[in-house]
């Protein structure tokens, strides 16, 4: 994949661990892979979780209809006509990752580019956190200042070899020792 030593960072932060709730942010730039490699780390460790959540986190508005639209398939709730209901639906779902018997779920925030600063528009995406803390919590974020996650840098690509690792199963193609992919 080319971002082994990120991915075995998130495989020990992320473990599920009853009693504990990880959260890890993936800061970098726009467009640095942190999407990518989210997908990748989800694929590859499906296996370790009850259940993967992928939510956009790009506004809050955003946030909450993803947040509905899971209630509905999780909860078997019908869809929402007004904020009212939107509100209970989200604190709903919010109810059920919290259950003691539902605690190794991963649930990623994707584009969570805009945190909570007082006096801004931004929100606050810890308001949209489970009640109980456990679960593992994966956040893609261009902002290295999220003080309640462990902070895991997406950095560019420096060796030619990982860009040809991320690039050959996409393009089907083989690398060999020192040559282009083939």
């Amino acid at each position: 994949m080319g971002r082994e030593t990120e991915l075995e960072q998130l495989q020990i932060w992320l473990a599920p661990c009853p009693k504990r709730q990880n959260v890890v942010a993936l800061y970098g730039l726009g467009g640095i892979g942190k999407t990518q490699l989210s997908i990748h780390f989800a694929r590859r460790f499906v296996d370790i979780y009850s259940s993967i959540f992928w939510l956009n986190a790009q506004d809050e508005s955003i946030l909450k209809a993803g947040l509905v639209k899971l209630a509905a398939q999780v909860l078997e709730e019908p869809s929402v006509n007004n904020s009212c209901e939107e509100e209970r639906m989200v604190q709903q779902v919010r109810q059920w990752f919290s259950r003691p018997d539902n605690d190794q779920w991963l649930m990623i925030f994707d584009n969570y580019d805009n945190p909570y600063v007082p006096g801004t528009t931004s929100y606050d995406i810890r308001d949209y956190f489970p009640y109980r803390v456990h679960g593992s919590i994966l956040i893609t974020t261009r902002s290295p200042k999220l003080g309640f996650a462990k902070q895991l840098a997406v950095k560019k690509l420096d060796a030619i070899d990982q860009s040809l690792s991320i690039l050959a199963p996409r393009s089907g193609r083989e690398i060999t020792g020192g040559e282009e992919p083939r």
